[in-house]
């Protein structure tokens, strides 16, 4: 396990006692508001911070659909299956 994915488990172990899909889904929406926030301000520090939690918690909860195997293999995951939707869509 990576030093991050070890990170992100101690963050939300101490906040929830594991990591907690409905909560981590729950703040990543208030997350994406603020973030559209940002955007529509254009304040760019805060889009960069915004950008880097909704990141975060979109990690934590790859990290707990598959089962903790690694982020790596969780990002790799979704991204093939984005793709081949993709595929599937543009001529």
């Amino acid at each position: 396990m990576t030093r991050l994915e070890e990170n992100i488990l101690s963050y939300q172990k101490k906040r929830f006692g594991k990591i907690n899909v409905p909560a981590s889904y729950r703040k990543l929406l208030e997350e994406v508001g603020e973030l559209g926030e940002a955007l529509i301000k254009n304040d760019k520090r805060n889009i960069e911070e915004e950008i880097g939690d909704v990141g975060m918690l979109l990690a934590t909860i790859a990290l707990a659909k598959h089962e903790y195997q690694s982020l790596s293999v969780a990002i790799a995951t979704s991204l093939e299956k984005a793709k081949r939707r993709f595929k599937t869509v543009t001529p």
